[in-house]
């Protein structure tokens, strides 16, 4: 549960004693932020039903690059992806 809110490699090392609230660490990574482009006007054509399908769709597939690639997702924003590498 703990790796859904902070992250599959920082959720361990909470458990583990080995970073607190405030802590900080300084890293070399690539973030990387996508969205949908078009995602208001496909909203207007296929209503909220219609959209539903469209992001989980959207979201596996970013959401699997991400992962064959290495990266960790942050955060899901509305119709975006934040992802670090």
């Amino acid at each position: 549960l703990l790796d859904t809110y902070v992250g599959r490699r920082a959720g361990p090392q909470v458990l583990a004693g080995r970073i607190h609230r405030g802590a900080g660490e300084r890293i070399r990574a690539a973030l990387w932020w996508c969205d949908l482009r078009g995602f208001t006007d496909l909203g207007e054509v296929v209503g909220a039903d219609g959209l539903i399908p469209v992001l989980n769709e959207y979201f596996e597939d970013a959401g699997g690059a991400v992962a064959a690639e290495g990266g960790e997702i942050l955060k899901f924003i509305g119709d975006a992806l934040l992802a670090v590498f």
